[in-house]
């Protein structure tokens, strides 16, 4: 008995459509700023956009869909302030964060704020916690 996998046939035709089109309608590209650009200058909020939209990704916007559609308009709420929260706690913290910028690690910022005794317990816990924790990985 043999299958006939619509879907799949689908797939490797648009594939293959693309990959021919491809080939046949490109020019050499000489720089990767024209092989991604082309000739135009492209604006700050194109660019803005662009970048937002791949990071969001086509997934996670059918998930949301669907989530959306279960639970309502709470959803929206809950993903807008999922999204938000992290990035606006961060850019809080980052600000209060220029006395420790030219501190190259944690020890080093513990040590500067609490002393000697303190910086010397954080490193030695930054080295050992991580080998602590690779037994556990490895089971």
């Amino acid at each position: 008995m043999s299958t006939f996998n619509t879907p799949l046939l689908m797939v490797i035709a648009f594939l293959l459509l693309t990959v021919g089109i491809g080939i046949c309608f490109t020019r050499i590209s000489t720089s990767f700023r024209e092989y991604a650009l082309g000739d135009q200058e492209l604006h700050t909020a194109p660019l803005i956009g662009t970048l937002l939209t791949l990071i969001y990704g086509g997934g996670r916007l059918m998930i949301g869909v669907e989530q959306i559609h279960h639970f309502g308009l709470s959803w929206i709420f809950f993903i807008l302030l999922n999204s938000f929260l992290p990035y606006w706690i961060i850019s809080w913290l980052a600000l209060r964060m220029t006395p420790f910028m030219s501190n190259l690690s944690m020890s080093e910022s513990i040590g500067r704020v609490y002393g000697k005794y303190p910086r010397i317990i954080m490193g030695y816990l930054i080295f050992f916690l991580p080998l602590l924790r690779l037994p556990f990985k490895l089971m």
